[in-house]
This record gives C-alpha cells, sequence and structure tokens, in this order.
C-alpha cells in the first residue's frame, strides 16, 4: 500500500496495468533558450513546410480526380459501345 502512495506515477501506472493498459509517464519539456527570432524563424519554416505539403497534397489530389475521370470516361466508352454494339 506505502509504494502505490509514494506518488501519483506510481499508482497511475499499477492500475493502469490492472485495466490492461499501458501507462507512459509525461514527459517533462525542456526550456528553450533559442531566442524570439530564432522561434519566430522556425515558427515561420514549418508553416512553410505545411503550405508546401498543402500545395503538394492538392496537386496529388488534381492529378487523382484526372486519372478518376480518364477511368470513368473509359468505361462510357466500353459501356456505350457494349449497349449500341
Amino acid at each position: 500500500g506505502a509504494i502505490l502512495r509514494s506518488s501519483p506515477e506510481v499508482y497511475d501506472a499499477y492500475y493502469a496495468r490492472l485495466r490492461g493498459e499501458r501507462y507512459e509517464a509525461p514527459i517533462a519539456k525542456a526550456e528553450d533558450t533559442r531566442s524570439w527570432e530564432e522561434r519566430t524563424l522556425a515558427e515561420g519554416q514549418a508553416k512553410l513546410r505545411e503550405i508546401t505539403k498543402a500545395q503538394m497534397d492538392e496537386q496529388k489530389l488534381a492529378e487523382a480526380k484526372a486519372q478518376l475521370r480518364n477511368i470513368f470516361g473509359k468505361l462510357k466508352l466500353g459501356f456505350a459501345r457494349f449497349v449500341t454494339g
């Protein structure tokens, strides 16, 4: 009993195990020692990466839609030939 009451983490880990769950201890974040300029620059770079990825995803989506239209077009032609042929 005393061991379980020694810390909230021990208690949580024990009862998570009893429930068949996996306990993961919270991780303390390291202090950010960068200057505000460095942090701002890093945030800007991260946003640019997000925008670039979104643009690439839009391009992939447009290509996939074009391929689907092409496939459906072929199916329409094949079906029309089947019906009229």
